[in-house]
């Protein structure tokens, strides 16, 4: 396995492992967690006290950054879970927005057949896949998840930390965009299979 390999599985595991402690929570403290989050949604890490407890408790060591700058990985794991507390929004424990489903098939459920809200939906998707920068990455994606929310369409949050850890890397960044993109037309082909 490979140092990247290594790194993006140690990543799954860390935002699985929090999202988890979120599903087992009173439902109160549950609500009052995901508010918290959706106030972080479009911020910077580090920008809210009251985050820092649930983004950095039990972060490995090989993760935190350093000198009050924020490691990719700090930036991934705070993108997914400010993200999914958006996507969640509404939406009782009984009814989990994560799931096995990659991100770039969640969001071609959004348009199974290419009708007028297909190039809508692939504009703002590939607006997120080719952002200049990880915060604007965060941007574009607070409004898929949005969209995916009003369709009661769920995605793998742990996959989407990974990916965007390697997003931002000058080695990862092509490759997560292409896996994104066989992602979102990978559904096309077998719905085309599936009909035949």
């Amino acid at each position: 396995m490979s140092e990247q390999e290594n790194k993006s599985a140690k990543i799954r595991g860390f935002v699985s492992s929090k999202l988890d402690w979120l599903h087992k929570m009173p439902e109160n403290a549950y609500r009052a967690e995901l508010a918290n989050l959706r106030r972080g949604s479009g911020k910077k890490p580090g920008d809210l006290p009251e985050l820092w407890g649930t983004i950095l408790k039990d972060m490995p060591e090989e993760f935190q950054g350093k000198d009050g700058e924020a490691s990719r990985e700090e930036w991934a794991v705070y993108i997914a879970l400010t993200t999914f507390a958006v996507h969640q929004q509404g939406r009782s424990q009984n009814e989990w927005m994560s799931s096995e489903c990659p991100f770039g098939s969640a969001v071609r459920k959004l348009v199974p057949n290419e009708d007028d809200s297909f190039e809508r939906v692939l504009r703002r998707f590939n607006a997120f896949a080719t952002a200049a920068d990880i915060y604007e990455a965060a941007h574009y994606l607070r409004g898929l998840a949005q969209l995916l929310r009003s369709e009661g369409i769920s995605f793998d949050y742990p996959e989407l930390a990974a990916d965007l850890h390697r997003f931002q890397t000058y080695e990862g960044v092509s490759k997560v965009r292409l896996k994104w993109g066989q992602e979102f037309y990978y559904i096309k082909k077998k719905e085309n299979e599936d009909n035949e």
